[in-house]
């Protein structure tokens, strides 16, 4: 099996079902869940795993919406009371 092979399948079982390709290709669909396996460890040694970065994307917009909130209130305590 070719690399560009392996990597392909990987692709197309993010899409479609293990049978499908299976079928395709010739192997079993065994061989296909191997191969799914690894594309999926490879992509989360480059990319982390899914929960590192939601976790991260979280705390970034928690803490921009605590910086946007700490503005308002401390221009709203900066603007003068307007006293008719």
């Amino acid at each position: 099996m070719t690399s560009r092979l392996v990597v392909w399948m990987g692709k197309q079982a993010i899409k479609r079902t293990f049978a499908s390709i299976a079928e395709e290709v010739g192997c079993t669909e065994f061989t296909v869940r191997a191969v799914f396996s690894d594309y999926v460890n490879e992509l989360e040694k480059t990319w982390g795993s899914c929960r590192e970065r939601c976790s991260r994307l979280r705390l970034r917009k928690r803490r921009r919406h605590q910086n946007n909130h700490w503005r308002f209130q401390r221009k709203r305590a900066t603007e003068p009371i307007y006293q008719p």
